[in-house]
């Protein structure tokens, strides 16, 4: 929690500048307020979340998640807001407090009907890391919503459980790019070697953004994957034999002999 000694002139300048018609300095005021930790500024820092300009929001969020306990209670409040935009706001201020509590706020801000809160609300829970949360997220792989399902494999990803390996390969199969290259890099977080053979299938993906991804976890898992990567290469398919060489090269050194002595034979 940043807190300094208070300094009244600062701070009633800070907050007559969260309200000035440029939204710079807005942004510049909203930043200050965080650096003051002054708990005098955090209902107008809440209502700053509501701010046409993105930095605004931004830096409130932030200033908020600095203060400590107290902002909950404010932010709970806010939640409720009709608002969905103003509430998705206040949803990824909560979950930037990192606070154990707003747990079963957030999961419950899962089932808005609005998918800006459901995604914020996601991100909340892959911020806090707790496995309360687990349940609630794998749920939201199924979500309508593209940026709710993103969102949350992202967030699973940050949860290191393995146990939902299993659901995140399921979902490698989304039929948005985004969601498939947050799938992707969730199980690279989580499993490691143990994913190869799925993650090897998304070197085939229709998309260039996938088959990129793929190839990064692939070659963060170093050597086993080497020889399922060289077995590529015969592929007949361009985009798979191009995803595993892109893999490959960044592995380096003990990718090397195996890569040239393939290239030399191929077809093997």
């Amino acid at each position: 929690m940043t807190t300094h000694e208070s300094n009244p002139s600062a701070l009633a300048q800070a907050l007559d500048a969260l309200d000035d018609a440029d939204p710079d300095v807005r942004v510049t005021a909203a930043a200050a307020l965080g650096e003051l930790g002054d708990l005098a500024a955090i209902n107008p820092l809440i209502t700053a979340l509501g701010d046409v300009d993105w930095r605004v929001r931004l830096h409130a969020a932030r200033a908020l998640s600095s203060m400590g306990e107290a902002v909950f209670a404010p932010l709970v409040d806010a939640l409720a807001d009709a608002d969905p935009i103003f509430c998705s706001n206040v949803a990824d201020a909560l979950g930037q407090t990192q606070n154990p509590r707003a747990i079963p706020r957030l999961i419950h801000a899962m089932q808005h009907e609005d998918w800006r809160v459901r995604s914020r609300a996601a991100e909340g829970l892959g911020r806090i890391g707790h496995q309360d949360g687990v349940g609630p997220l794998v749920s939201a792989l199924d979500d309508e919503h593209w940026a709710v399902r993103g969102a949350a494999a992202e967030a699973l990803g940050k949860l290191g459980e393995e146990a939902i390996v299993p659901a995140l390969i399921g979902a490698l199969d989304d039929a948005n790019l985004f969601v498939r290259g947050k799938v992707v890099e969730a199980l690279g977080k989580l499993a490691g070697a143990k994913i190869g053979d799925p993650i090897i299938s998304m070197l085939g993906d229709k998309s260039s953004h996938v088959r990129s991804h793929a190839a990064n976890v692939l070659a963060a898992m170093g050597t086993p994957a080497i020889a399922p990567l060289i077995n590529l290469l015969s592929k007949r398919n361009l985009a798979v034999r191009s995803s595993a060489v892109e893999a490959l090269v960044k592995i380096g050194e003990p990718a090397v002999t195996p890569l040239i002595d393939a290239l030399h034979h191929p077809r093997r």
